[in-house]
């Protein structure tokens, strides 16, 4: 079978489900699955590591070329050769993550890391600034949201399942925290792009918006003739 040409652009607000849906689509599209959310994570969690004020920008970019991020043979992401895992779902991770993802050379090392995955095709990418900033020229952008309370009320569940300790108040506020800093911050903020569509899954269960997705991406780029 003949591996799709085209790249997908999944961009939306904290908790709106894009990792775990663009997984679910990549396996059956054929499509190669980034997460680029996780390399920011993975450079919050090599700052907090360090020890590494995130809201220091210089004592950022200083520690950043310390921050090498790839991928091994099974795509799992990794931070100087260590695969992180759930070690960069923690909320104290996602938070610093927005923090760190304000700042334009942090920005620059990961958008050209991921232009380079995308480079050949075949990829389904999800973000804050995939439609915008980063695949600007994608055949399909996708913008994925759901009202605050149900986003924050899916990370709950998400965390009581990783036995991640926590109230719903605080998964609440958090998400709330990050709407704000992804949305306000100079540098590719959070927007939905003037060509994506809009979908909003604030009513939709997981399999639901997995099909909504797939249908315009079938719809779009006329790849619906050999996959279920």
């Amino acid at each position: 079978m003949v591996r799709p040409y085209y790249n997908v652009a999944v961009d939306g607000p904290s908790g709106a489900g894009k990792s775990t849906i663009c997984k679910a689509i990549a396996a059956k599209l054929d499509l190669t699955y980034i997460d680029t959310g996780a390399m920011y994570r993975a450079i919050a969690y090599g700052m907090i590591i360090a020890n590494v004020d995130t809201f220091d920008e210089a004592a950022v970019v200083h520690h950043l070329p310390n921050c090498h991020i790839d991928y091994d043979a099974f795509h799992q992401l990794r931070l100087n050769g260590q695969v992180l895992g759930d070690l960069i779902r923690a909320d104290n991770v996602s938070l610093a993550a927005s923090t760190i993802a304000r700042y334009q050379p942090v920005r620059d090392y990961c958008v050209a890391l991921q232009q380079d995955m995308a480079s050949n095709g075949g990829c389904i990418m999800d973000g804050r600034d995939i439609g915008t900033v980063v695949l600007p020229n994608a055949e399909v952008k996708i913008f994925l949201t759901a009202d605050v309370e149900e986003r924050a009320k899916r990370r709950y569940l998400q965390n009581q399942e990783k036995k991640i300790e926590c109230t719903y108040a605080q998964v609440l506020d958090d998400v709330k925290k990050r709407d704000q800093q992804d949305t306000t911050r100079i540098h590719s903020p959070l927007v939905q792009a003037k060509d994506a569509i809009l979908v909003d899954s604030s009513t939709l269960d997981f399999d639901a918006t997995v099909t909504t997705l797939i249908h315009i991406i079938q719809t779009q780029t006329g790849d619906g003739e050999h996959h279920d």
